[in-house]
């Protein structure tokens, strides 16, 4: 086995880098359903896996449910299954003993023991190859595994939450996932809706968005492109990073569904506005143009 001394794992978020509470949950019943979930949810001492589309917030979410449940002065840990390699994730997870392997010059405890008090987070599960689910199911059946190179065995103390952007009853009929590993993490399911199916939150995503990265890049007003408005919350974020510095103080064509024409932040009030009409399925033109179609006050 090679040594893992060098791997990378993705950092998870910190709360300072969390979306206020009714930005990220919105107005729309979806994610209002969603919020009440997990507040009956957040103290149980079980698992809960999170489902959604890749880039719905299914990590910011678990935040959320670590910061309300009685784990939440403990750490968060986060592993991001699909970005470690098959070789190297067993070593992450359970740790390993000073010559445990090649490579191995030290002891370095895993994943499972940095989550012991708080909530160990494991991002698109499906990943796991078979041998991984089945020592997996073994520490949440009894909650003891051992480090590689190691014969004592230690207790994982730490609330489990997994998601997936897949389909895992597929999974298991087509034998990529293991039907005990998928109802033991399955004992609370939140689905997260996509962007798509609650545009009502859109608005209030994008505004935020902006606002971040202004406070930033201690930018002006800028516009965006409705393209993100189909994607998801990664999507979004995307596009507001992208879009912002085209702006500065330069004109950049929009091409969204209002048609407006080319916009510069002394207009943003008219890009707004369309993006309100989109959303909202209400026919718009600019000022000016048409008596017509209505101009929402900004709110």
């Amino acid at each position: 086995m090679a040594s893992s001394a060098a791997l990378k794992v993705a950092p998870s978020l910190n709360s300072a880098e969390l979306p206020p509470e009714h930005i990220y949950f919105g107005p729309s019943e979806m994610m209002q359903a969603v919020r009440q979930k997990i507040e009956r949810a957040a103290g149980l001492n079980v698992p809960i896996l999170i489902l959604g589309e890749s880039g719905t917030g299914k990590e910011v979410l678990a935040h959320f449910i670590h910061s309300r449940s009685p784990w939440r002065n403990g750490p968060f840990v986060k592993v991001n299954c699909p970005a470690i390699p098959g070789t190297l994730i067993e070593s992450e997870l359970f740790g390993y003993e000073e010559g445990a392997f090649t490579g191995a010059v030290a002891a370095k405890p895993g994943r499972m023991e940095q989550a012991n008090g708080g909530t160990l987070f494991m991002d698109e599960i499906a990943e796991l190859d078979a041998s991984l689910q089945a020592k997996l199911l073994h520490v949440l059946q009894d909650g003891h595994f051992m480090r590689i190179g190691d014969h004592e065995e230690r207790r994982m103390d730490a609330r489990v939450i997994c998601a997936t952007n897949r389909q895992l009853h597929r999974e298991i009929e087509t034998g990529g996932f293991r039907a005990d590993l998928f109802y033991r993490i399955n004992v609370i399911t939140i689905t997260l809706p996509a962007l798509r199916d609650r545009r009502e939150d859109i608005p209030y995503l994008v505004e935020y968005l902006r606002e971040q990265f202004n406070r930033r890049q201690s930018a002006g007003r800028r516009a965006f492109e409705d393209q993100f408005i189909r994607s998801g919350l990664r999507d979004l974020g995307d596009a507001a990073s992208n879009a912002t510095p085209l702006l500065c103080r330069r004109k950049l064509s929009i091409c969204c569904s209002a048609g407006i024409g080319p916009a510069t932040s002394a207009n943003w009030k008219t890009v707004w506005r369309a993006t309100w009409c989109w959303v909202r399925k209400i026919p718009f033109m600019p000022s000016g143009q048409s008596d017509r179609f209505p101009i929402l006050p900004m709110s």
